[in-house]
């Protein structure tokens, strides 16, 4: 079944209703107040960011790349700024801070900053916490696109200080602005710096998280395993009877990087674990099942590297049915059908169900209904029934053929 649903880590002063199939729905807002000191000038701002979004939130335009400073202090728990995207731009973040804050008295205190992404409606798109430098992407959108905007939440958890952040656009291949971890979309602009720091396709770091790599053929460029824990993941939807291939490559002696092709349960499906410049792996795809690259160094190993995922299909592309879902609101969401054959009827069908704060657990009907599709992109709009409460909706879809064959959910 295709759905998402996340969690929050920690209270803040911005309320969220949890309602989301690849959308989190926000709801209630956080009260209306704004910190300023005396010599803020956040991201050259003139004083201190907004610590909500009740307020007029500053649009920061420009071209490739724009870093800047800023502060968080007792009081000023938020710095909340957007940043305007054309349909076929994604967004990547980094923020960076000092690990202590000692004041003239002699007091130190402990920083603990967290990064956070919602999309133009304010629904939650991902978040990065308990790491320095925090690393985001509209690659690992848990709400699917943007919108066109991407707005930015600085949040403090603990401590106090100055805060870095780096944004970088980049281009993405289905004009949907990101949202990795399924979907049938790939990041193209995946050049990276070559470095061993935090790579362009941050946080990528889980299944969860993965870059989504199922628009094929992909070539990735300057990739880097960074640190001694880090694994890079990159979801992969397979059509049944499609032989998919990867080959990374990198130089051995700066590090031995080996990879392993696991399923979605996390059975491995292939490895390649050499100690040559190149790891190559294979599979042939026995049903249509969502399945993971994973690159990492062996024995804690870093090293950059570039990425190739290609088929045995003509161009080493694929044809892959897909079916998204987005939540609209508490009584519609849109399934969004791709790959299609023009002139194929296709079948679907969609569940929902709601789980309140107080564990109660509501499960909402289901239907059915077929199409003759026009193009090989279609979106279908139905109708939901949930309560408007704090509270995890979740709707589910299955896309088949005419008799009744599951292709994908």
């Amino acid at each position: 079944m295709n759905f998402s649903s996340t969690s929050t880590r920690k209270a803040s002063s911005t309320l969220l209703t949890l309602m989301l199939v690849l959308s989190s729905l926000l709801v209630a807002g956080a009260p209306a107040v704004q910190a300023v000191g005396p010599n803020q000038n956040d991201l050259n701002s003139g004083g201190d960011l907004p610590d909500n979004t009740s307020v007029n939130i500053t649009n920061y335009i420009f071209s490739n790349s724009y870093s800047g400073s800023g502060e968080l202090d007792y009081g000023d728990d938020n710095d909340f700024l957007k940043v305007a995207l054309n349909s076929n731009q994604g967004l990547s973040a980094t923020l960076s801070f000092p690990s202590s804050t000692t004041y003239p008295n002699g007091t130190t205190l402990y920083n603990d900053f967290d990064l956070i992404f919602y999309n133009s409606q304010l629904n939650t798109m991902g978040s990065s916490f308990m790491s320095n430098p925090e690393t985001l992407s509209t690659n690992s959108s848990i709400s699917g696109a943007h919108g066109g905007t991407v707005y930015i939440n600085i949040e403090r958890y603990s401590g106090a200080g100055t805060w870095n952040l780096s944004l970088t656009k980049f281009t993405v291949s289905n004009g949907t602005g990101g949202g990795g971890g399924g979907g049938g979309s790939s990041v193209v602009n995946c050049t990276g710096a070559g470095t061993l720091t935090s790579d362009i396709l941050e946080p990528n770091d889980s299944t969860a998280t993965a870059s989504a790599a199922s628009l094929l053929p992909l070539s990735c460029t300057g990739l880097s395993i960074h640190t001694t824990t880090d694994v890079d993941y990159f979801e992969v939807q397979m059509t049944a009877g499609v032989t998919y291939y990867t080959n990374i490559t990198f130089i051995d002696a700066n590090g031995d990087i080996d990879t392993r092709w696991t399923s979605s349960t996390g059975s491995i499906l292939t490895s390649s674990g050499g100690t040559s410049n190149l790891e190559s792996m294979q599979v042939l795809a026995l049903s249509n099942q969502t399945t993971y690259i994973n690159v990492y160094g062996f024995s804690g190993a870093t090293n950059t590297y570039d990425i190739e995922i290609t088929t045995d299909n003509p161009g080493g592309g694929q044809s892959a049915e897909l079916v998204d879902v987005s939540v609209v609101n508490t009584t519609h969401a849109s399934l969004t059908f791709s790959g299609l054959t023009v002139g194929t009827t296709y079948g679907y069908s969609h569940s929902h169900g709601q789980i309140h704060l107080d564990g109660n657990a509501y499960a909402g009907g289901s239907s059915s209904g077929s199409f003759n599709a026009t193009a090989t992109t279609q979106t279908v709009n139905v109708s939901i029934s949930a309560t408007n409460n704090e509270s995890l909706l979740q709707v589910a879809a299955t896309l088949s053929d005419a008799s009744g064959s599951a292709l994908s959910s």
